[in-house]
This record gives structure tokens, C-alpha cells and sequence, in this order.
């Protein structure tokens, strides 16, 4: 600890991303998660995850808050988080257009969210029975950012349709999906199976208000760039 509070705040901070990832090598965890996977080094019981449909959407609106995304602040995002020869490969994937916003939220949502949640369901469905969804209610209770784009179904919008979350309240449509999610939910949790009208991969379930049914969410996230790409 002493060397620790010792160090510079620039080089702790160039460590940053690492705080994201769990701790392992310890009794508790002793192997990295990613190995695990891999290796298939996992519990055997079913397993329900996913993710909403525009995940990156919320911090591409943190990125505005001072003022619009440009699209030369797009391609320095590109090129400082990629590199440039990666960037340019990007750029012509998903173009800036109009809201050069929308595009970062793209590709945070594709390489950062779902296509990493889909290569872990193939990894674990080797092995147990796995659940996968995309919620996607585009018009979700949303926090007061006041973007110059729609956060849609943003990080943690299907939140709400769980659990009580305090002063936000769901319209009458979304009420009723959040009645198929519990169910589905507390399903899942009692039988290891969510229902009979879902089911397992590589099938995934979109939620939303009038949709209740299979998604291609590979292809809706361009996975199979991102595989090229990586």
C-alpha cells in the first residue's frame, strides 16, 4: 500500500482499464474467468444472460455533454481506441452519418457488449443449458442526459422492468412486458428454464413491448466483422 500511494496518479491511471476485470488466483477465484471459459472450467447449471440492444448508447451520451460529437472526434476515438489502420477498417463499417454519436454507441455496443456476450454463450453452451436475450424497448424510462440522439434501449434500461426502481414508472405497454420478464425471470430461477416459448442458444430472445421472440443478434451486431477485425 505504501508503494501504491507512492506512485503517481498518471501512472495508476494508465492502469485503469485493469480494475475493470475480476480479481483472480485466489481461493475465491482461481482461475481468469476467460480461461474458465475456454477451458470449460465452469459450474454446471444453466445460465440466462444478455444484453440491451443499445448498450453504448448511455456513455456515447456521456461523451456529449459538453457539446455534439463530431466526426473528427469520432475518428480520433476510432483511432486512439483501435489504431489507425484498425480505425480506417471501421470507419467504412460504420460510417459517422449525421450523429457521429450513434456510430460510436454502435461499435461500443457491438465489439464492447453483445458480440462478447455471444462468444461467451457459445463457450458455456458447450456445456450447460444457456438462456440468451436482448432487451429492446426503444423508448425505456431513460436518465435526464438530453442527448442530441435517442439512448433507446441504453445500459441498464431493462433494470426497471425488474425491480422497483424508485420514481421511475413504465406505460401500460411497458408494464405488460415487464410482467413477461419476471415471469420469465423467476421461471428461469425456480426450473432452469425460462418457459417453453424461449428457447436455448443459439436461439436469443428479444424483448420488447410487442415483440416477445428470436433475434439474429449476430448478425444484428455484425459479429462476424468484429471476428475479422480482431
Amino acid at each position: 500500500m505504501k508503494c501504491l500511494r507512492a506512485k503517481p496518479a498518471k501512472d495508476v491511471l494508465s492502469l485503469n482499464g485493469r480494475f475493470h476485470q475480476p480479481a483472480y488466483g485466489t481461493s475465491v477465484l482461481p482461475q481468469s474467468p476467460a480461461r474458465a471459459l475456454a477451458t470449460g472450467n465452469v459450474h454446471r447449471v444453466p445460465v440466462l444472460q444478455g444484453n440491451t440492444r443499445d448498450e453504448h448508447r448511455l456513455f456515447a451520451a456521456l461523451f456529449t455533454l459538453d457539446g455534439p460529437m463530431t466526426a473528427a472526434d469520432y475518428r480520433r476515438l476510432l483511432t486512439e481506441t483501435y489504431g489507425r489502420r484498425q480505425a480506417a477498417r471501421i470507419a467504412r463499417e460504420y460510417p459517422p452519418g449525421a450523429t457521429p454519436a450513434l456510430a460510436w454507441a454502435k461499435v461500443g455496443t457491438d465489439r464492447g457488449w453483445v458480440c462478447p456476450t455471444l462468444a461467451a454463450d457459445r463457450l458455456l453452451a458447450r456445456h450447460v443449458p444457456v438462456y440468451s436475450y436482448e432487451f429492446a424497448d426503444r423508448h425505456p424510462p431513460a436518465p435526464d442526459l438530453h442527448p442530441d440522439f435517442p439512448l433507446g434501449a441504453y445500459h441498464s434500461a431493462e433494470l426497471p422492468y425488474l425491480f422497483g426502481m424508485g420514481d421511475l414508472r413504465l406505460d401500460d405497454g411497458q408494464a405488460t412486458l415487464s410482467r413477461r420478464m419476471i415471469a420469465a425471470w423467476t421461471t428461469f430461477a425456480r426450473t432452469g428454464t425460462p418457459g417453453d416459448n424461449w428457447p436455448p442458444f443459439p436461439h436469443t430472445q428479444q424483448l420488447a413491448r410487442n415483440t416477445f421472440s428470436g433475434v439474429d443478434a449476430a448478425a444484428e451486431h455484425r459479429c462476424a466483422f468484429w471476428s475479422r477485425t480482431s
